[in-house]
């Protein structure tokens, strides 16, 4: 443990305690109820401090925005420490670089803040601080560090052991948790080695926490948005393919690809299927015109559009049937007159033997009997 000696007060801050009036604030059981002399020392105070102006709200998230920061938040899962349990109705400023949020636990109050400034962020006094008026030229008797959470916390405090302050960066931000009293022995009040590990574990978390939730957000919002312009891309690159299928006679529509050529430009690559059942691939232009068609796709692995409505194959398909009908016909009336034609040559072919038959046997038979009569 590394203590520091205490230093006498800047002379700038004597001004502003003689301005205000008061070295300490009144007691305050409540947020938001504090008496109204400390509030008009707190007037005055932040006056002579600071001429920093800050604005108070209700939205954690609007004072991390408003800051320019990447988020805040305060735990309200409501902490038990020794000292009490915090409140979880939190007030929140900001100011340029800068949010803050306070509660109570017991009578103690808790200020939790958050900065693009790393290092000690507690300088500069806000509405609520100005009413510990010399927080930012105290110098703690005692100063340690300790690992909470993984970050390197830095303790300050005039006991041994309690913080008052304890400091840290983490993820490129500053950010700081005053443990204050009330009174005038406020600087020596502070919070054991167990209620700082409490608190500040639950401030890193309730900002981890938002962190996560927001990227989570902006990552669905994205795939939301990445995926409607991809719909809708594949939507318009539907419409080109049909068309070209119509107006090209390409056949049966089977896939299509997209892809970029060496130029930057965006080609489409058509698998379509002829009537005879074979495929082939077809290469367009964005735009739809045919820039290479005829050659047989093998394998094809491309975006299929199952919206894909082809009434060119349609029509395909219906001439195909007409045509194999016909073909059909054309057949049947072949082989009827092939089988009535065979068997009128067969006939005739017998006829004719016959009778030739006859005749010679006719002829045979009256030689022979003139021969005998001679």
């Amino acid at each position: 443990m590394k203590k520091v000696v205490a230093s006498a007060a800047a002379m700038a801050i004597a001004f502003a305690l003689a301005g205000c009036g008061a070295s300490a604030p009144a007691s305050s059981g409540s947020n938001g109820s504090d008496a109204s002399a400390s509030s008009e020392s707190a007037s005055a105070s932040s006056e002579v401090a600071s001429s920093v102006i800050w604005t108070k709200t209700n939205d954690p998230k609007l004072a991390g925005r408003e800051a320019g920061l990447d988020g805040f938040a305060c735990p309200t899962d409501a902490k038990e420490l020794s000292i009490g349990k915090i409140e979880d109705d939190w007030a929140y400023s900001y100011t340029k670089g800068f949010a803050e949020g306070h509660s109570y636990a017991g009578t103690a109050a808790i200020v939790v803040r958050k900065s693009k400034e790393t290092g000690d962020n507690t300088a500069e006094l806000s509405e609520f601080t100005a009413n510990w008026a010399v927080l930012n030229d105290t110098t703690f008797a005692n100063q340690w560090d300790i690992d909470i959470s993984g970050a390197s916390v830095t303790c300050y405090g005039n006991k041994e052991g309690t913080a008052t302050k304890m400091i840290w960066n983490q993820n490129g931000y500053g950010y700081s948790v005053l443990a204050l009293g009330q009174g005038e022995t406020w600087a020596d009040f502070g919070l054991n080695e167990s209620d700082t590990k409490t608190l500040v574990e639950a401030v890193i978390k309730a900002n981890a926490d938002y962190r996560e939730a927001e990227e989570k957000l902006a990552g669905s919002s994205s795939g939301s948005s990445a995926s409607a312009s991809a719909s809708s891309q594949n939507k318009a690159y539907s419409e080109v393919v049909k068309n070209a299928i119509t107006n090209y006679g390409l056949g049966e529509y089977v896939s299509y690809n997209t892809y970029k050529d060496e130029y930057g430009n965006t080609v489409i690559e058509v698998v379509t299927r002829d009537v005879d059942g074979s495929e082939y691939s077809s290469t367009l232009d964005e735009y739809g015109n045919l820039v290479e068609s005829g050659y047989t796709a093998t394998e094809y692995d491309g975006y299929v559009d199952e919206n894909y409505e082809d009434e060119e194959s349609e029509d395909s398909e219906s001439e195909a049937d007409e045509n194999t009908d016909e073909n059909t016909d054309e057949n049947t009336d072949e082989t009827t007159d092939e089988t009535t034609d065979e068997p009128t040559d067969e006939t005739t072919d017998d006829s004719t033997e016959e009778i030739e038959d006859e005749s010679t046997d006719e002829s045979t038979e009256e030689s022979t009997d003139d021969s005998e009569a001679e």
